[in-house]
């Protein structure tokens, strides 16, 4: 694989084209993208694992959409089972993707109460308990310089 680099217009030229794909099929391109929310979120209600399942599948979801995506762009006959196409190629490797993230989430959030301490804790606590938005806001900004 070669790497190139392009310059911060090519980013705008991706969303132009990906949003010419999406009108191309309007109902594959918004329904793949539900149908992969809709099996993340179903990991996410299995208890205990159920967070960790999810975070590991999110690459293998991802492969299948950019697999339905390849098959608009080529004018293939698309169908939502384009979106299995993680479990059927590759699916150890993008596991392993999804465990990679993981351990990075986890070192990022370690690092963030290792070096927030008790007042990142504290902010913590404030918006697990809160419920409206204005208590959200006064909690960040009254966060300690450390958060």
């Amino acid at each position: 694989m070669e790497i190139r680099k392009l310059n911060a217009a090519r980013g705008w030229l991706w969303i132009s084209h990906s949003i010419q794909l999406l009108q191309r099929n309007p109902m594959f391109g918004i329904g793949g993208a539900l149908g992969s929310m809709l099996v993340v979120l179903i990991a996410l209600t299995l208890p205990l694992f159920g967070p960790l399942i999810a975070v590991a599948l999110l690459p293998v979801m991802l492969a299948g959409y950019m697999r339905l995506c390849r098959a608009l762009e080529q004018n293939e006959s698309a169908d939502l089972s384009l979106l299995l196409a993680g479990f059927k190629q590759h699916t150890r490797n993008l596991v392993a993707l999804g465990a990679f993230l993981m351990l990075g989430m986890f070192f990022i959030s370690a690092l963030m109460v290792f070096v927030g301490g008790d007042s990142f804790s504290a902010l913590m606590e404030q918006v697990h308990g809160a419920q409206d938005v204005q208590v959200l806001m006064d909690a960040l900004a009254g966060a300690d310089s450390q958060v």
